[in-house]
């Protein structure tokens, strides 16, 4: 029965934009966080997975090697982000194979249990105050 309710949409207007759960936001440390889980949601499209290596990463979203493989260790220790390197035919190197999992129920009760604005930030300053002791761990 499920099977009736399924559709495809064959229009690709999708690929000219990307929806953001809100979770994302308030999840995100910084700026960085933010871009760098847009543009692997952007990449990776409708299908949640895409294979890309830290230096087109760093390119597209501006920003060095390095903040690309500390954000992307921070996105996937909170999971937002899955990944694993992967060694493919068609690379010299081992790329990264990302995937953005469902968070979208995730995202809904979070963002029902903060409707205000106040509570959203007050959310994400005592997140991010109890990452803090374990930033030094996360980057070893």
């Amino acid at each position: 029965m499920d099977d009736e309710n399924r559709y495809k949409d064959e229009g690709g207007d999708r690929k000219y934009y990307v929806i953001v759960p809100q979770i994302v936001l308030a999840l995100s440390r910084d700026p960085y966080d933010f871009t760098l889980w847009v543009a692997i949601k952007m990449i990776a499209g409708e299908n949640g997975e895409c294979w890309i290596g830290v230096r087109q990463l760093a390119e597209l979203c501006g920003m060095s090697a390095g903040k690309v493989h500390d954000c992307r260790t921070f996105l996937m220790s909170i999971g937002l982000l899955r990944g694993h390197l992967e060694k493919r035919n068609t690379t010299r190197h081992p790329v990264w194979h990302l995937s953005v999992p469902d968070i979208w129920e995730w995202n809904i009760e979070w963002r029902k249990e903060h409707d205000k604005i106040s509570e959203r930030i007050a959310f994400k300053k005592k997140f991010h105050a109890r990452l803090e002791p374990m930033a030094h761990y996360m980057s070893l």
